[in-house]
């Protein structure tokens, strides 16, 4: 989409293009525009007035950094908003970001996130429960940017550790935001929630990358940090192996059921915008149909 993509977790990026209010083009100072603004081989007056490099508006919310690559006439109060969620800027909550690459086109590891009856099958291992699969009470709706809703599924307690938190029934809401980002927040016993917040950022046309943050309101020391990032690197691997064998492109046809709702709304959305002319089509994806049309 025209909308931002998000680049990298803001606490390890260094901006090197911006370096006290100027950017670097092959050792020469050039502004915020791009414009040329001194070489040491040419007079001030013989430096050319257009622009040497491409500039974007770029804005760091929620521990990311976000470009637009949409029309640089477009005024920012009428692009499409940043897909952040108030956890992200909040200090009652603990953050912990990372990333993971995945050998397949981008669509295809979005679409997998909000496939949500694939959690008790391929994360078995872990907060699935495939004694007890179904996905029940689904409640979705759409506005001009997502889609939104809740539903509710019977966990497993991960360990012995967690039994504390069991309750009969885990109420899950979701959101998926234009352009690729996800939030699913779970709740569990005693007021625990924890919430993955996913964008996935195409590379090529046959690689992609999700750049996440899980975030909990519990055990906020940063001690914790590295065990949750694991936990969080663990549930990813779980669908980087499956998503990575799959070839959806050569599949003739879906059969969809309730619990693939949220993939098929979001589907029709995106859709809409593309249709409108806001999406963002670089050369090495041309000719790439990746996931089935919505």
């Amino acid at each position: 989409m025209a909308q931002a993509e998000v680049l990298l977790d803001a606490r390890s990026f260094i901006p090197k293009l911006v370096q006290g209010g100027q950017g670097q083009y092959p050792g020469n100072p050039a502004n915020l525009m791009g414009v040329l603004q001194d070489a040491p081989s040419s007079s001030k007056g013989q430096l050319p007035k257009r622009p040497m490099v491409r500039t974007y508006p770029v804005e760091e919310r929620g521990g990311f950094i976000w470009l637009f690559f949409g029309s640089s006439s477009m005024p920012a109060e009428e692009r499409p908003p940043i897909p952040v969620i108030p956890e992200l800027e909040s200090s009652q909550w603990q953050a912990v970001y990372g990333e993971m690459e995945f050998e397949a086109p981008h669509w295809n590891v979005y679409d997998n996130a909000l496939d949500f009856a694939h959690i008790h099958y391929v994360h078995s291992g872990s907060f699935g429960n495939p004694d007890k699969p179904e996905i029940l009470d689904m409640d979705l709706k759409r506005d001009t940017f997502g889609i939104s809703g809740s539903f509710k599924i019977h966990n497993k307690p991960v360990s012995p550790l967690w039994q504390w938190t069991k309750v009969p029934f885990v109420p899950v809401q979701v959101q998926a935001l234009l352009p690729m980002t996800s939030a699913v927040r779970i709740t569990l016993g005693f007021g625990v929630q924890m919430i993955t917040y996913v964008n996935t950022v195409p590379i090529d046309e046959h690689r992609s990358i999700n750049r996440f943050c899980l975030i909990r309101n519990f055990a906020t020391s940063p001690v914790m940090d590295s065990f949750v990032e694991q936990e969080m690197l663990k549930i990813l691997g779980e669908d980087k192996v499956m998503v990575e064998s799959l070839k959806p492109e050569d599949t003739p046809f879906e059969v969809s059921l309730e619990a693939d709702l949220p993939q098929i709304m979001f589907r029709r959305l995106r859709q809409e915008w593309v249709d409108m002319g806001y999406a963002v089509s670089p050369a090495s994806t041309t000719g790439h149909a990746g996931s089935l049309s919505p």
